[in-house]
Formats: structure tokens, sequence, C-alpha cells
């Protein structure tokens, strides 16, 4: 058949017209093999990119390609033995010539055979081996890098079954708050919201090993800063019944100051937690006076933890819930509530204002200081505290005047305080400063500065002769005296 093909190729003035019919038949298996030939070549161009996607996470394709290449390589070999393909395609055999081998193919499907010389196995041979041709030469040219991204994903899998670089979640993307997931839970809808009572058990875990922070059952108000905040960060993100690791950098654990006698200052914490328990936070339109009372002042103390620690901005979130428990307008009175319960609440409103108004003072938000101490000053006029505070507020607004009164009428009430009495120090020397800086600004303004200085030298000069003529004067004045005295008494003995 081979020589048959070849007798002929060398009669014909066109290329490649040997054992092709006008049979609709065998037209259409030549487009199918060009149709092949080019989505081959297609394939050949994007294999770099195939071997990075879909073998990186398949070990078998891997396998496959390897294989595919190795009998692209013999497949090649075996396409220089060919007559037939030889001949067809001259132009066809390097990567630059592919796109003129398939031009041949579809213009063969037009040409004019006799019926007898046709033989469907030999077209269906040779346009196989076209193929075989077209994929050889791509793949040659491709199967080195192939290889090199092969090998460099497999790299890159084995880095991702490293334990340390998988599961974990950057909760705030920092680094600095991670979490991952050790036993699922029930599933994402049983995460808890804010404002919701979560029961959690934990375990906390230093660098050095010793176990700290640990509670079989932990109840508080999801992100209402009853806890550190990496408890309020990471729980929300838990499932019911979950178990999971969490990393917490001192910044959302105990910070600089630590814990006292368990937790040393700047301490990086290993925590292994439970979601026990997720249900609905207290409806404060709902509580009694007494349960305000003890919910406000329970609020009331965690911020005064927070103020000691010097983490002043989470302290004025937590009064300001504290004074959202003891509101007036969310006051619910029932039939056991008493004069005396409203007094204890309005006591505990006016101490959490007073306390916030403290801790507005540290970040410097003057304004609303002055705010938080008129509440506190409206029922109780005369509370040093708030009247010391006050002053302060007003002393770093520039207001020294106001300060100064409003500091003199607490030590009225206070004569013993030392705080107050420095303030005051400081206020009076701070006063003297400036009217001699408003003293010399006029001046400087009306341009007398010059004779002011140049009158008090001549001032001066005039004291002083002034001085030596009332001297001179009064010796005269003696003199004339003596002298008036003496003519006298002359005059009386007839001298």
């Amino acid at each position: 058949m081979a020589e048959h093909t070849t007798d002929q190729s060398h009669d014909s003035n066109k290329e490649c017209t040997t054992d092709r019919g006008d049979k609709p038949e065998l037209a259409r298996q030549f487009r199918e093999a060009s149709n092949m030939a080019e989505h081959t070549t297609d394939q050949s161009h994007d294999s770099n990119k195939e071997c990075t996607t879909d073998r990186g996470d398949k070990p078998e394709l891997a396998r496959q390609f390897r294989e595919a290449s190795n009998m692209a390589e013999h497949t090649t070999d075996q396409s220089h033995d060919s007559v037939s393909v030889d001949e067809c395609t001259t132009d066809a055999n390097s990567t630059k010539d592919r796109g003129d081998a398939i031009e041949l193919l579809e213009q063969n499907d037009k040409m004019d055979v006799p019926k007898e010389d046709i033989d469907q196995n030999s077209v269906k041979k040779e346009s196989l081996d076209v193929i075989k041709t077209l994929q050889s030469n791509t793949t040659e040219d491709n199967h080195s890098a192939a290889v090199r991204d092969l090998q460099a994903t497999e790299s890159e899998a084995a880095v991702s079954e490293n334990p340390e670089a998988d599961g974990w979640m950057d909760v705030l993307g920092n680094g600095l708050l991670k979490m991952k997931k050790i036993k699922p839970g029930d599933g994402i809808d049983t995460r808890p919201l804010a404002g919701q009572l979560v029961t959690i058990s934990c375990s906390g875990q230093l660098d050095n090993g010793s176990t700290v922070d640990t509670h079989e059952a932990l109840t508080f108000i999801l992100q209402d800063s009853d806890v550190i905040t990496g408890f309020d960060l990471c729980i929300a993100l838990m499932e019911l019944d979950e178990v999971s690791q969490i990393i917490m950098d001192p910044k959302y654990a105990y910070g600089k100051i630590g814990r006292e006698a368990d937790i040393p200052p700047d301490a990086t914490i290993t925590y292994y937690v439970q979601l026990t328990k997720v249900q609905d936070g207290p409806q404060l339109d709902k509580l009694s006076t007494a349960e305000r009372i003890s919910m406000g002042d329970q609020k009331r103390d965690r911020g005064n933890y927070l103020f000691a620690r010097q983490d002043y901005s989470l302290a004025i979130n937590v009064y300001s819930k504290a004074i959202k428990i003891v509101d007036n307008s969310q006051t619910y009175k029932g039939k056991e509530d008493s004069e005396q319960s409203l007094d204890e609440l309005l006591d505990v409103r006016v101490k959490c204002h007073n306390n916030l108004a403290a801790a507005q003072l540290k970040v410097e938000a003057y304004d609303a200081t002055l705010k938080s101490c008129s509440y506190v000053l409206q029922y109780q006029p005369e509370n040093v505290k708030a009247l010391f505070r006050r002053g302060k507020a007003y002393l770093g607004k520039g207001e020294v005047g106001k300060a100064e009164k409003i500091l003199r009428y607490a030590l009225k009430h206070d004569p013993e305080s030392k705080i107050i009495q420095n303030e005051l120090s400081r206020i009076v020397n701070k006063r003297k400063a400036e009217d001699n800086r408003e003293k010399k600004l006029y001046q400087k303004m009306l341009g007398t500065q010059h004779l002011v200085n140049e009158n008090k030298g001549k001032e001066s000069n005039w004291v002083k002769w002034g001085m030596l003529g009332a001297v001179v004067t009064g010796l005269l004045s003696v003199s004339l005296v003596v002298l008036y005295r003496t003519s006298s008494f002359h005059q009386m003995n007839g001298v």
C-alpha cells in the first residue's frame, strides 16, 4: 500500500492525492482528523498551564501525563519510518509548519480520486500518523518545561501537607490571632450572635508549657467585653460543640500587664476551647430593678478592672453598656420594687457616669467628659470627684478661668484634698504666665514696649535727682531757721 501511494504521488501535480476519494464518509473522516490535529496543537500550547492546574492536585493525572509524554516521543520515532507520511507532510515536521499540514488535509477532502483506488484502512492510518506527528513535534518542545512544572507542583503539595501551615485561619489578617478547628461542630447555623449568652470550657497554655486560665464552664455575653478580646472575636466564629485551638497575641489576651500570679506580661497564650452552650441574652426591657442593679454593678466592676489595666477604650465601652442597663428610659418597675431600690438604681447610674468621665478624661475626650460630669452634678451638685474632673476637662480645653473657679469650689467641699490643691497651684502659675504673655502681646501690638523701657530709665534718673534736691532743700531750711533765731535774739538784747 505504501508503494502504491508513492507511485501515485509522483504522477500528480498536487500533494497528497493518494488514496483519497470524494465519498462523503471519507471526507468526514478527514475533517475529523484535521480537527483532532488542531485540537492537539492547542492542547500542546496550553501544556504548561495544564501541568500546573490539573496535575498539581492529582498524582494520578501527573503519572498519566508522563506516560503520554513518553508515548509521544515513541510515536515521533515511528513517524519518520512511514513513507506516506514523509511525502504528504514534508513541511509539517516542524512546529512552525503545522498549519500548512492541516490546510493540506482540508484541501484533500475536495480532490477527485477513482473509487476503485480507495482504501479506507489506509486513509485512517495516514490520518492518525499525521496527528501523531503534529503532537510529537509540540510535545518535544514542551516536555522539559512540563516536567519542571510538575516537580514544582509536587513540591507545593508537599508543603501544603505540613500541619503547621494547613487549617489555620488568620482571624484579623494581621497574624496576631489565629484559630484552627480540631473537632467540627453542629453546623454554621449554630454559631452564636452578639448579645447572646454563651458557655465555653477552655484551657490556656503559655510558651513555657504551663497551664493557665482554665474554666470548666465560663458563661458571658458575647462581644460585651466581659472577657478577653480574643474570646469575643473567635467564639463568634465557632459552631455549637466545636473544639478549636486558638493562638492569641498579648494584644488580644492579657496585654503588657499580664495577670498577677500566673500570666506574665506580654504573654502569647494557646487556648483549647469548646463551645458547649448558646442561649438568648437578657432582655433589658423585662428586667426588674433588682436585676438591673446587679447587672449594672457587675458591668461597672468590669469597667473598673479595665480602667486599672489602663485599657481606657474598653473601659469606656463597658461603662456605656452599664449605663444602658440602668438607664431611666428602660426602667421596669414591678410590684416588688420600692423607692429604696429605685434610689439604689440611681446611685449605680451616677457612679457609672462618674467613672465614665474618668475614662473619657484619660483619652482627652473633654467634651464627652463635661457631659458625663454634668449628669452626675445634676443629682449630686457637691460631688467632689465630678467637680474635679469637670475642672480638669475645662483646663484641657484651655478655659483656665472656668477650671480655676470649679476647682476652688471643689476644694471648698474637700479642703484636705492634696490633688485639688496641687491642681490649683498649677492653674495659678499658668494664669500668671498667660497674663505676662498677654501683656507683652498687647505692648507689641501697640508698639509701646520701647517707650516703656525708656520711661523706666528716665524715672530712675528723676528719682535720684529728686532725692538729692530734697536733701539740699532741707539743709538750706535748717540754716535759715538758725539765722532767723540768732537775729531775733540780738534784737531783744539791744545788741
